[in-house]
């Protein structure tokens, strides 16, 4: 049997709606406007996973424990679906730190694409309101104003953007290469 289509299929709807799930996990973190049309879109979308789970996860001030703990479980069901898939056995140990090593590398690659895609927008359609990307400016700019205070505008140029993602990408690269190691020394899982 082809299981190509099986696995595009999962593959496409599992890293979608992880992204809508973290989207949800930014947006509080972040203090993002809720009364935004594409906030109220990844509201109605997560509900139906983070409402039964906020009965036993609440929210703590900022930190959405519903939604990580919703992220975890996903991105784990996504792997053991594929470890299957493929013919292959799973430990449940380094399912569990793959699922979260892939959580990181999700969460810094997001902010790293968003802050790219708020920088551009600003040189191409300045000053324009679009929802969407009010809510890219709610949820990276928290993170830009810690890059400002480092490294304010220089004669109106702001340069944070750069300096920020340049902070993402090394620590990307710092993190991530332990739990690629915590996983194959607790034993490799076939992603």
């Amino acid at each position: 049997m082809n299981i190509d289509p099986f696995v595009f299929l999962i593959n496409t709807f599992f890293k979608i709606y992880i992204f809508i799930v973290l989207l949800r996990f930014l947006m509080q973190w972040m203090g993002a406007d809720f009364f935004n049309p594409v906030a109220q879109f990844v509201v109605k979308v997560t509900k139906p996973i983070l409402n039964p789970l906020r009965k036993i996860l609440p929210s703590t001030g900022h930190f959405d424990l519903a939604s990580l703990f919703g992220m975890i479980v996903l991105q784990a069901l996504y792997g053991y679906l594929m470890t299957m898939l493929h013919g292959g056995q799973v430990n449940p140990v380094p399912l569990l730190i793959w699922s979260v090593g892939e959580l990181i590398d999700l969460v810094l690659n997001t902010f790293v694409i968003l802050i790219i895609v708020q920088a551009v927008l600003s040189w191409i359609n300045p000053g324009v309101y679009n929802p969407a990307i009010a809510l890219v400016h709610s949820i990276t700019n928290p993170v830009l104003s810690l890059g400002r205070r480092v490294l304010p505008p220089i004669s109106g140029i702001d340069l944070s953007p750069i300096l920020v993602v340049i902070a993402l990408e090394f620590l990307r690269r710092l993190i991530i290469p332990f739990f690629e190691q915590a996983i194959m020394t607790a034993q490799p899982i076939a992603l």
